[in-house]
């Protein structure tokens, strides 16, 4: 026993159960903070479970329909009609002036804004008190999409009985191609196996890599392409007849890309659609004048995508506007 002192062992057999003790210390602590974490950050933030789009053998993909989302504090609901709207009726009450917005993430709001402050919303909530009348607002919209998927979803699913259809369109749509579910949005196609697995995929991968940065909406970016302007000209033709044939009018909100409007501008619609809306006698109202006078930063979140303050100014430019884009809706 004595010899055992001498040459260390116990010490040595000690000391391997004092690491032993220590990994699996450390072990249990990773693992009970990755638990910790995990729940608040789906219970705070609702990572790992966002908002989803579905395929659509009509117009490429929309949102999936009837899904009620909480993501970083703000409520998101979808409805039976992939639309970022309460439910609808397919058949509007009697004395009901109803409008339907199609758009894309302008118009959708982003998961970083709230369904009570989308500008969507705040038109629902406030035309009735410009208009003097019972209306309802819809918001068909999904992240990515062009004129194309825009036109092909009204032509698929009709109008919805709607009075005015108002086509919300921005500095990027005339020369974008149609969108398909691969590419245009950044929404997934169903939940996350964990909260930890989107901070991954979705924010910390594109960053470092170039996996993911085929997936930034191409609407948001600036280009020049005629033969696409040229193509998404006819296709406002076909928005426009659909909407016609279902015996309702058609406006236009243009929305500018605020990090490319120099300040104090009153208007940066594209020549081709002025032109086209003249010729079609369908108002167009250029919004870029309540914007060009707001600092990016608090207009927008990211330059293009409006803030809940930008959503609110949106709204009240609409709201004052009002009879320049629906002269017979008051």
């Amino acid at each position: 026993m004595l010899l055992d002192h001498v040459d260390g062992r116990p010490d040595l057999r000690n000391r391997k159960l004092t690491a032993r003790t220590l990994l699996m210390s450390m072990a249990v602590g990773v693992t009970a903070l990755a638990l910790i974490s995990e729940i608040g950050l789906r219970h705070f933030a609702g990572l790992g479970d966002p908002v989803t789009v579905t395929n659509d053998s009509s117009c490429g993909y929309i949102l999936t329909p009837n899904q009620h989302k909480r993501r970083f504090g703000k409520w998101m609901s979808v409805n039976q009609y992939g639309m970022r709207s309460g439910p609808v009726s397919p058949n509007k009450f009697g004395g009901v002036y109803r409008i339907l917005l199609v758009g894309d993430s302008i118009l959708y709001g982003t998961s970083q804004v709230g369904q009570e402050q989308i500008f969507a919303t705040l038109l629902n909530r406030e035309l009735p008190a410009v208009t003097h009348r019972s209306l309802e607002v819809l918001n068909a919209s999904a992240g990515g999409w062009a004129i194309a998927n825009e036109a092909d979803y009204i032509r698929s699913r009709g109008t919805f009985r709607s009075d005015l259809v108002v086509l919300v369109l921005n500095s990027g749509d005339l020369p974008q191609p149609r969108a398909s579910i691969n590419e245009g949005n950044d929404a997934p196609r169903g939940p996350y196996a964990c909260a930890w697995c989107e901070v991954w995929a979705r924010l910390i991968k594109p960053k470092i890599t170039s996996v993911g940065r085929s997936q930034n909406d191409p609407g948001t970016q600036l280009r020049a392409d005629p033969i696409q302007t040229a193509n998404n000209l006819r296709l406002l033709d076909r928005f426009e007849s659909t909407v016609t044939v279902a015996q309702a009018k058609m406006g236009i909100i243009f929305i500018a890309f605020r990090k490319y409007v120099p300040e104090g501008a009153q208007q940066s619609a594209p020549s081709e659609l002025v032109a086209w809306s003249e010729h079609k006698h369908v108002p167009l109202l250029d919004l870029t004048s309540c914007q060009s006078n707001v600092p990016t930063g608090e207009l927008t979140i990211d330059g293009v995508h409006l803030s809940a303050a930008g959503n609110r100014i949106v709204a009240t430019a609409i709201e004052r506007n009002w009879r320049r884009l629906d002269p017979a809706g008051t």
